[in-house]
């Protein structure tokens, strides 16, 4: 079974789609696929060492102007606010990357004992039907034809269903990629790519 993420259903907003050999599910998002999105979003390694480096480039001029114009308080103030809000957004970002990680840590240590009991661990870990019996389980032999259109990093696919219905799904980067890769193999030839 194969897991997409930050898909978007038009109609239908935000889900995760679930795919197996004949078929595919898509559910709702839930609370921790959106903070997971939006973490990634706001604070992904790669932003953050981008600032880094953009903070350490911005202070090279930042330093050489103190030099020429002397250590005034309004030359500094001026030269150093942009490598010190990068290197604050870094910092920041940095220190919930490692909250994140010792919480999960602590949680996991601190909760084990509770995980005998099996309310506590059905609400910890909350198990969801097989893929076929999902309410948003779609049957391959229900799609009739499909497009796959690429528009730079954005791509979307368009089904059309056998009852006359149609859903388009979009999906950015890797998860595109994923999206179209897993619809021509549950589709085949019905499967049209742009």
């Amino acid at each position: 079974m194969t897991v997409i993420k930050a898909v978007r259903a038009e109609p239908g907003g935000r889900v995760v789609l679930s795919f197996t050999v004949d078929g595919y599910a898509a559910d709702g998002e839930s609370w921790s696929d959106r903070l997971e999105r939006w973490g990634a979003r706001l604070f992904g390694t790669k932003k953050l060492f981008i600032a880094l480096g953009l903070a350490i480039l911005t202070s090279l001029p930042a330093w050489a102007a103190i030099r020429i114009l002397g250590e005034s308080d309004a030359v500094i103030l001026a030269t150093t606010t942009v490598p010190l809000l990068l290197l604050l957004y870094f910092l920041v970002g940095m220190l919930l990357h490692a909250a994140v990680g010792a919480v999960a840590y602590v949680m996991a240590f601190v909760t084990l004992p509770f995980l005998l009991i099996p309310s506590y661990r059905g609400w910890l870990l909350p198990k969801k039907p097989p893929v076929r019996e999902r309410p948003g389980f779609v049957h391959a032999g229900w799609i009739g034809q499909a497009w796959a259109v690429r528009d730079g990093t954005r791509t979307a696919v368009s089904l059309h269903f056998t009852n006359g219905t149609q859903i388009r799904y979009t999906a950015d980067g890797a998860a595109g990629r994923d999206l179209v890769a897993r619809f021509q193999r549950l589709l085949g030839a019905r499967m049209i790519t742009h």
